[in-house]
């Protein structure tokens, strides 16, 4: 819809991918945990390893014992065995399987030294995965380093969460239809670690009525370097398996797999797809184990029927437009009072990589609070759906979601779609499908609203209140209609400038917002009024920040609706006056244009719809 703030996700909404991502790949060497050939943290363990213990190790090398070597493959197995087999799979660099192979390379540098390692400093296996005793981790350490010293960290951190994960049924469904989106082979080269591939599809939905989506599976072609699949939908028209840009046009994160995942299958219903909804696909590759003349065709199956009912739809909780300073802890949040019962089947929380922790409390209309979803030492490897046990909403009740960052770097980080960047997301399936998708509005600094003197009186009763963006280019043609008298409420807000270029600075688009409330109304004897109050945040990408509290109140009487789309209007209030007011009719809602005038001229275009008693 013309007015709706866009949901910006996006390159992370790699957002949202599962199971034993860390267990299979070595952490980025920022992070200080992944053992490289010119890293330090190698070295230290190479030095620990060759110091002590043993024959072999007074000349440099450790060879761990036979003694011992059943129950320890048997260990890796168990807790390894996924990612690191024979061959590696889903991104892993290197089999834990064989001794002699695992004893291979340079001392501190070999696929041992390197297990030893990860289960030192507590990063495998993976927060979130099963982990061995600390009885069984450090036998396993004591042997494999040639009893080093070397101590298995006490408490291996990791994520907590409130809610179990999220598991349906096993089998497929039948009678249905089945759509595979696959990627049209792929190349994936040997010198590159890490590769992002996205293409776009046509959804199942291409017919003249929606659809249900029953469950989405993945189709995994080369498991070696297939790392994660995340499936979104996408607005707008597109070609069917066509190359896209990883980060552009991306809306609400759909479904994600990674290794250990199984499908999303809702165990009653399906999640609607309406009619031309189209989906863009991104997969993760990860190749460090260099394999050569690798092509791939992975991507999703789903299955799907006519309308089923319960029908599923998603919301997406979260603050936008926020900033997070150099070298900081930032809390964000956002939050939403609830218009329409529903019932939440599942929650799936996403971050980027500085996140620390996310909460989403349901307040009810008593003020009592209840846990959605917390989620403690936030794992940005580690997206999961988890179970929120068929949770109700009722009219009144509010949700709030809350993100708190880190941010260790010289420079700020920013709301935004890519992996730089940040975002405090908790998407939810809901039934039924919701008016409104998405929970944002600020808290604690919302705009306070009574309606001025010339406004609509019963408005503070009604109206809510809206974030608006800054937009760059024409906005679009308002066409006029006959107008229904009653009251409407603003529910959408746009600024338009013909540039961002301002030329004494450039917006940032994904920063600056707008935080309003209003009201228009027109009576049957052609008395007009509208109320809006708010206020303007635009920053530059430069880092100037300006805000200016806006108020727009006026009222009068509409003399004549002129052919191109323009309401004549006589004021009365506060002052005496007369004025073009461009405006188009959608059904049960006016969009209007009102100049923005300060340090630069823009448009303003506000979409107000019409409150029912």
């Amino acid at each position: 819809m013309l007015l709706e703030p866009q949901v910006k996700l996006g390159k992370y909404l790699y957002l949202l991918f599962f199971f034993f991502i860390l267990a299979c790949q070595e952490e980025d060497s920022r992070k200080g945990n992944a053992l490289s050939e010119d890293m330090g943290q190698g070295q230290m363990i190479d030095q620990s390893l060759a110091s002590t213990g043993g024959d072999e190790q007074n000349q440099g090398l450790c060879r761990p014992t036979e003694e011992s070597l059943e129950s320890s493959l048997a260990f890796l197995d168990q807790y390894c065995g996924m990612c690191h087999q024979d061959p590696p799979q889903f991104g892993a660099p290197y089999p834990l399987v064989d001794f002699e192979a695992m004893l291979m390379g340079e001392q501190g540098l070999r696929p041992m030294d390197r297990a030893v390692a990860r289960l030192v400093d507590g990063t495998m296996p993976p927060a979130g995965q099963p982990q061995p005793s600390i009885e069984e981790a450090q036998a396993f350490i004591d042997w494999a380093s040639c009893d080093s010293g070397l101590q298995r960290m006490p408490d291996i951190g990791g994520f907590e969460v409130s809610k179990p994960l999220y598991r349906g049924p096993a089998s497929s469904p039948q009678d249905t239809e089945v759509l595979e989106m696959l990627l049209p082979n792929v190349t994936v080269a040997s010198d590159v670690s890490d590769q992002y591939s996205c293409y776009t599809f046509l959804g199942p939905s291409q017919r003249d009525a929606d659809r249900s989506i029953i469950r989405i599976e993945p189709v995994i072609d080369d498991a070696r370097v297939v790392h994660h699949i995340v499936l979104y939908e996408t607005d707008g028209e597109v070609e069917d398996q066509s190359a896209s840009d990883c980060g552009a046009g991306l809306g609400a994160g759909v479904y994600a797999w990674a290794p250990g995942q199984p499908a999303l299958h809702f165990n009653e219903g399906g999640l609607i797809t309406r009619q031309g909804q189209n989906y863009i696909i991104e997969i993760h590759y990860n190749n460090q184990a260099r394999y050569e003349n690798v092509r791939d065709q992975s991507g999703v199956r789903l299955f799907h029927s006519s309308l089923i009912e319960p029908q599923i739809d998603m919301i997406t909780l979260g603050p936008e437009g926020f900033r997070l300073p150099a070298r900081s802890r930032t809390e964000v949040g956002g939050q939403c009072e609830i218009e329409e019962e529903f019932t939440i089947i599942a929650t799936m929380p996403h971050m980027h990589e500085i996140g620390k922790s996310l909460k989403s409390t349901i307040i009810r209309a008593d003020q009592s609070e209840e846990d959605l979803i917390t989620l403690d030492g936030w794992d940005f490897n580690y997206q999961l759906i988890y179970d929120a046990q068929e949770t109700l909403l009722s009219v009144g009740d509010r949700i709030q979601t809350h993100c708190i960052f880190e941010n260790p770097d010289d420079q700020d980080r920013r709301y935004g779609p890519y992996t730089d960047d940040e975002m405090c997301y908790n998407f939810i399936y809901v039934t039924p499908p919701p008016t409104s998708k998405r929970c944002d509005a600020p808290i604690g600094e919302s705009v306070g609203y009574t309606p001025g003197e010339c406004g609509p009186s019963e408005a503070a009763s009604y109206s809510e209140a809206v974030i608006g963006y800054y937009r760059e280019g024409e906005p679009p043609t308002l066409e006029g209609g006959s107008l229904i008298s009653g009251q409407y409420q603003l529910t959408g807000l746009d600024v338009w400038f013909d540039s961002f270029d301002l030329g004494i600075a450039v917006v940032d688009e994904m920063l600056s917002y707008y935080d309003a409330r209003g009201a228009f109304a027109f009576y049957d004897d052609a008395r007009f009024e509208i109320d809006v109050q708010g206020i303007a945040y635009l920053i530059s990408i430069q880092g100037a920040e300006f805000m200016r509290e806006i108020s727009l109140n006026w009222g009068g009487v509409i003399n004549t609706e002129l052919d191109n789309g323009t309401l004549n209007i006589q004021l009365s209030c506060p002052n005496d006056g007369e004025f073009s007011l461009p405006y188009s009719v959608d059904g049960d809602a006016i969009i209007v244009y009102l100049p923005f005038n300060d340090v630069v001229s823009g448009t303003q275009v506000m979409r107000f719809e019409r409150v029912v008693d």
